[in-house]
């Protein structure tokens, strides 16, 4: 039976086919001082209809000035339990504080009000870390409870813990959402990111007989974080990043290089792989820069040779997911690397006559990970399931998420429910209280 009724934050939720559900999603980026937001609105079956972005922002700090203190297990200088907790506390706060007006603004500039929301689902990569035996440690760096408060919405989060209490690896989890998106009739597509790491996503069929449980998703290895860190050393800082790729034309490929790069772990573990964090670049830059003095090479010859590694990487990775569930029909692309004409032009050449499309702003190419946020939480309302077993690892498919309530009951009426009632009705006899 599908899911038709929820108390969210003093009112009731009630959810029919026939009636259009608008939810907004927040995405923190495992670097702190990125969200994303965009604004979802479903019709009809969540299962049947693709949903639709209205709307999705980016918003950018400097962490320096907003988050002081940013790393939530510091390793270098051991605070004491107080203090530690005392400081994340502290951060947790400010993070949800900068969250919530980041929300709102995007609301106000959408022409929506948060009436007009039924909530907003959180996607938090910031806090992550491994533990022993590498196990994923989790903790959200954006208190769920003040960002309902300040946004006066119900807040649905903290995704990952049922996958990890099953044994999983609490990620990722953008693959099931991102297939009620994307996936189209007859199509066997790919979700390839050239972000800061090489990651993709095989969308099987929307009307394929397994559904979600033919998907597949992977890390695959370094991206544009390594590309812009030697452009920002081959310039002295002067620019962030290579402007399609000029930097790189002007260098020449290291063979030997690449196939170090190519030989590491990272790079041939076994699939699926993921990290909560992104791929760790820095021994791919300390590998090359040290060879590099070695050698004599030059940081251009180094950038040239990384941004051919990358298109490598990433064409070995869309041909490994064609052996393993079949023919491709296209390669859908996002991420700032496709801005990099080298890049693209080498992309282009490996994996032809495979076409290569530009995923569009109407599908969410800025803002994936706030859309997943809200598909998550349409997911949690309809309690579908959220993951994919066979790629986090967890024993079996889960309902993700959970629930924090806003506002604050006033008055308690007693009613004689019947055995058996759900005790959430007591709720509807909250008087809502001001926000």
């Amino acid at each position: 039976m599908p899911f038709v009724a929820r108390i969210m934050g003093n009112r009731v939720f009630k959810r029919s086919p026939a009636r259009p559900l608008r939810l907004g999603g927040l995405f923190i980026a495992p670097r702190i001082g990125r969200f994303e937001v965009a604004v979802v609105t479903i019709e009809g079956s969540l299962t049947q209809w693709p949903p639709r972005l209205e709307s999705g922002f980016v918003a950018e700090f400097d962490n320096e000035k907003n988050f002081p203190w940013r790393d939530p297990w510091p390793s270098e200088t051991p605070l004491a339990p107080r203090q530690f907790l005392s400081g994340l506390y502290a951060l947790r706060h400010q993070v949800a504080e900068r969250a919530s007006e980041v929300v709102l603004d995007a609301l106000r500039q959408s022409g929506l009000s948060p009436q007009q929301v039924e909530a907003i689902g959180l996607l938090d990569y910031a806090g992550w870390s491994t533990g022993e035996g590498g196990r994923c440690i989790f903790l959200e760096l954006c208190d769920p409870a003040t960002l309902a408060l300040r946004c006066g919405l119900p807040v649905v989060s903290g995704f990952a813990e049922n996958d990890l209490a099953a044994g999983g690896r609490g990620g990722p989890l953008t693959p099931v959402p991102l297939w009620w998106k994307l996936a189209q009739n007859g199509k066997r597509r790919i979700l390839l990111d050239l972000g800061r790491s090489v990651s993709l996503i095989f969308l099987p069929p929307k009307d394929s007989a397994n559904g979600p449980a033919e998907l597949l998703a992977f890390h695959a290895g370094p991206g544009t974080e390594l590309l812009d860190r030697l452009a920002i050393k081959l310039t002295a800082g002067r620019q962030p990043f290579d402007p399609g790729g000029t930097l790189a034309v002007q260098g020449q490929k290291i063979p030997e290089l690449r196939e170090k790069w190519l030989s590491d772990s990272i790079i041939r573990s076994p699939i699926p792989r993921w990290y909560p964090g992104g791929v760790p670049v820095d021994r791919f830059l300390c590998e090359g820069l040290q060879a590099a003095i070695e050698k004599n090479w030059s940081v251009r010859d180094l950038l040239c040779t990384a941004t051919h590694l990358v298109a490598e990487i990433a064409a070995r990775a869309v041909e490994k997911v064609a052996v393993a569930r079949g023919p491709l029909d296209e390669v859908l692309i996002t991420g700032g690397g496709q801005n990099n004409g080298l890049l693209l032009a080498e992309l282009t050449k490996s994996l032809a006559p495979l076409p290569l499309v530009r995923l569009s702003p109407s599908e969410g190419s800025a803002t994936l990970g706030a859309l997943s946020a809200a598909l998550l939480a349409a997911l949690y309302l309809e309690q579908l399931p959220g993951n994919c077993p066979a790629i986090t690892g967890a024993e079996s498919p889960k309902i993700l998420g959970r629930l924090t309530l806003y506002g604050r009951p006033i008055e308690l009426k007693h009613v004689n429910l019947p055995q058996g009632s759900n005790h959430l009705r007591w709720i509807t006899h909250f008087r809502r209280a001001a926000i």
